[in-house]
């Protein structure tokens, strides 16, 4: 066999060496950036529960009473999470309540009372950021501030029952427990809201278009797995309106669920 030949033969041993160990530093090179976990979660729930309003609307003189007995509920949630650090998550908040079935007896000035349909829903949208306090995340900080609506409106449009919507910014702080690796989380914290918007029956009423609502919420929730939870909630807020009568307007929303979440 002349030279040529014999090194045009050997040429493509030659190349083998040669790719082999560029092939698998540019495997290793892209495994060390390929991320080994997504920053971003997506969670939706549902919950079932119970709820109770009491209202008091002062009204020429007199209080009206709204003493509504326990009324089934029914919600749906989405929660979008980013971890921007180790620390740090932010997060997106929608969370929706309504009654299902509610009814309450409207009594009027001849004495007479009638049954009466009524609904009351809640909406939350907000924006909810979360603090981890320690390295293994058992303690964290939580929050939730953006824009809150709670309603009451009867089916039929009643002149002794009014419809009615309080809404405005509000602010929620939370202080998150997750002992167990995180199998049980535990959550409680005050909020606050300022109702900015607050339905024109009341205003009608002598009642003032602003007011504030104080209250809170805990709950408790347990890890069913990498991704389905359960969670059990108590709520309670109390809002508040001026009135140019003797006494003012207080509305007390009281509620208890339990909710089944899985994130995607």
């Amino acid at each position: 066999m002349t030279p040529w030949l014999a090194k045009l033969a050997a040429l493509p041993s030659v190349i083998l060496a040669i790719a082999a160990p560029a092939a698998t530093a540019a495997q290793g090179a892209g495994d060390e950036a390929a991320p080994t976990t997504n920053p971003w979660s997506l969670r939706l729930s549902a919950e079932l529960g119970a709820g109770r309003r009491d209202i008091d609307i002062p009204r020429e003189g007199v209080v009206q009473q709204i003493r509504t007995d326990l009324f089934p509920l029914a919600g749906l949630g989405f929660a979008l999470d980013h971890a921007a650090s180790e620390a740090i998550t932010l997060g997106l908040l929608v969370r929706y309540q309504t009654s299902v079935g509610l009814g309450i007896s409207e009594q009027h000035t001849d004495g007479s009372v009638r049954p009466l349909d009524v609904r009351s829903h809640r909406l939350e949208l907000a924006v909810a950021p979360t603090l981890r306090l320690d390295e293994s995340g058992t303690w964290a900080l939580g929050a939730s501030a953006g824009y809150g609506l709670q309603n009451f409106r009867p089916e039929a449009h009643e002149i002794v029952t009014p419809a009615y919507s309080l809404a405005g910014p509000h602010l929620r702080m939370e202080l998150q427990l997750g002992p167990w690796d995180g199998l049980i989380r535990l959550r409680a914290g005050p909020e606050i809201q300022w109702i900015t918007h607050v339905g024109q029956d009341l205003v009608d009423r002598g009642l003032a278009s602003r007011g504030l609502g104080v209250g809170g919420e805990a709950a408790i929730e347990v890890a069913l797995g990498q991704r389905w939870a359960i969670r059990a909630s108590y709520r309670e807020m109390r809002s508040w309106l001026d009135s140019s009568q003797v006494q003012s307007f207080e509305d007390v929303a009281r509620f208890v669920s339990a909710s089944l979440s899985g994130k995607l």
